[in-house]
């Protein structure tokens, strides 16, 4: 799906509509990362972090891995923000994953007047330059999803009903951008990389289907 991996020292999005796998997906890369030995901070922004999920893609007892995962649930934009800006007292060298689910939920939460979008786009921003320079000073992969909302025109013909809050932001700072989307297959959903290493490419895709323990290959569906 991502051809290795989402990278150290590197900021990557993943995007989607509501359950396409955009948090089973970051779950499944939290524990790949634990049962290596490795920290993981996990961001609940929405407020939706499951330790039943976690436990049942673990298929492990959730007790002796749960240690390596540090959890936080920001109330508002504004305590997000502050959030980012002590990442230095939670990163450790044992910590491989930073994982935001998602990065825009507060953001698209307080967005009013078209100033006070300027205000929190701009946050946006800060917020995201410092997760990059994070990601590459203290090598670690920083994995943010985001939701989507319904667009009139992306420039892509075909497809480009739905796209992040935000886009040119987190399009400007994520170097890997990975959607995901349903079919119309059930329990089929198809995963598009549309930026790898800051370059835009296309034919990169693959089906998969969400299972007990995570996302599972789904060629044979389609």
């Amino acid at each position: 799906m991502m051809m290795g991996g989402f990278p150290i020292g590197d900021v990557s999005l993943v995007y989607g509509e509501a359950e396409t796998g955009k948090t089973t997906l970051a779950l499944q890369c939290s524990v790949v990362c634990m049962r290596d030995g490795f920290k993981v901070i996990f961001v609940d922004v929405d407020h939706t972090f499951s330790t039943s999920r976690l436990s049942q893609i673990m298929d492990f007892d959730i007790n002796l891995l749960s240690p390596l995962m540090i959890v936080f649930t920001p109330e508002g934009f504004e305590e997000q923000s502050k959030l980012v800006e002590n990442f230095d007292r939670y990163i450790t060298k044992s910590t491989q994953l930073v994982v935001f689910d998602t990065i825009t939920g507060l953001y698209r939460e307080e967005r009013g007047s078209s100033r006070e979008t300027f205000a929190l786009s701009r946050e946006l921003n800060r917020q995201l330059a410092y997760l990059r320079e994070v990601a590459e000073v203290r090598q670690v992969a920083v994995l943010l999803t985001s939701q989507v909302h319904a667009v009139l025109d992306s420039g892509k013909p075909g497809e480009g009903q739905v796209e992040p809050p935000a886009i040119r932001v987190l399009n400007h700072w994520c170097n890997n951008i990975l959607s995901l989307r349903p079919t119309g297959r059930f329990n089929v959903k198809e995963a598009d990389l549309e930026k790898l290493s800051g370059r835009e490419i296309e034919g990169f895709r693959c089906f998969f289907r969400l299972g007990s323990r995570g996302l599972e290959d789904a060629r044979e569906a389609v």
